[in-house]
């Protein structure tokens, strides 16, 4: 067991240590890379701290390490979130949580190392439902923007996340609520805790290796670059500008690119292809929300319209609810509806 251990727990930090090589000298520095080296740097500091006693390092290291484990799945939490949610930005509400989370493991670690006598039982039940809570959410968060996501690559990446994050998340739970009440087992811990998380540390590496054009994202820059259209892109293009524009699709209520694409006699992946390479949009809402927001804007220049709420005006251009309303205006326009309203009567 012991060779086990030590052969995928040192294997895993070689494949980080490279990785972050890789990152550093090659990757754009986005949120994403700041994100992913953290990651790095606390998954290392969790392998080299908490280990099987005969791979132990001497008192004081290892406690460094393990204080530097502490934010392991917050870091997690935010690197996905930072590649798969559209516009994600660190907010106070990100930060209270990873600080909240962090807290209860801190508490853990003070008691690992004798600063405070002890916890009551149901602290290790919060941190393992708070751990668990973390998991639903980025899965939530993956699964739920994927019939958005016009990239086919991050699509494609966003099954493999669930795929692989499910499996261990299972694993580690399940470790975490048996030892609960089997602590006797407690040695074992570490070892399976490694056999877990490995597959991941791998399936990154590779997606890492498969990145292209110093790119720390699923964006590349030919989204942005100018493209001749071919004789299949201009028909398409024509019978997409007739469908939006002329017909004016966006003003249904949970249009879906399936659904457009069945109209235009095309398939989905043509569809999301074009929107993505050609017109320059990484998601199918922020696409179909820009002409409901150009339409939105049209109204409250209408003074015979000045009396009509903003929820209503919202709602009969094909958003569903005030508050998604609200997100996707201020994104685009950089205020409110409400202070933009104010802007056009002052």
């Amino acid at each position: 067991m012991l060779v086990l251990d030590a052969f995928f727990r040192f294997s895993a930090i070689g494949l980080m240590l490279f990785s972050s090589t890789i990152a550093i000298r090659d990757l754009k520095r986005t949120p994403s890379y700041i994100y992913f080296l953290l990651l790095l740097t606390s998954i290392i500091s969790h392998f080299f701290g908490f280990t099987p006693q005969a791979l132990e390092l001497p008192y004081y290291l290892r406690m460094i390490f393990r204080f530097l484990d502490i934010p392991f799945l917050v870091f997690i939490w935010l690197f996905s979130l930072s590649l798969f949610k559209s516009n994600f930005k660190f907010t106070k509400f990100h930060f209270l949580i990873g600080i909240s989370y962090s807290f209860f493991i801190l508490a853990e670690r003070l008691v690992q190392f004798r600063f405070i006598t002890g916890l009551p039982v149901w602290w290790a039940w919060v941190v393992n439902l708070s751990s668990l809570a973390f998991i639903i959410h980025l899965l939530f968060v993956v699964i739920g923007g994927r019939n958005d996501d016009l990239i086919e690559k991050r699509r494609k990446s966003r099954v493999h996340l669930v795929y692989i994050t499910s499996l261990i998340s299972i694993i580690l739970v399940s470790i975490s609520f048996f030892l609960l009440n089997h602590s006797e087992y407690s040695y074992l811990q570490p070892t399976t805790t490694i056999l877990a998380i490995w597959p991941i540390i791998v399936w990154m590496n590779y997606w890492l290796l498969s990145m292209k054009e110093n790119s720390f994202s699923f964006d590349t820059p030919h989204s942005k670059k100018q493209h001749t259209l071919n004789s299949q892109d201009t028909a398409l293009q024509k019978t997409l500008n007739t469908e939006i524009k002329k017909n004016k699709a966006y003003l249904e209520n949970g249009i879906s690119i399936q659904t457009l694409a069945k109209r235009l006699g095309v398939s989905s992946y043509r569809l999301r292809e074009f929107i993505n390479q050609i017109l320059g949009h990484d998601n199918f809402s922020t696409y179909i929300n820009g002409f409901r927001i150009e339409s939105i804007k049209q109204e409250f220049l209408n003074p015979d319209k000045a009396h009509i709420p903003i929820i209503t005006i919202a709602l009969k251009n094909g958003f569903n609810s005030l508050s998604t309303f609200n997100r996707a205006f201020k994104s685009t326009e950089g205020k409110t509806p409400s202070e933009y309203r104010k802007t056009l009567r002052d």
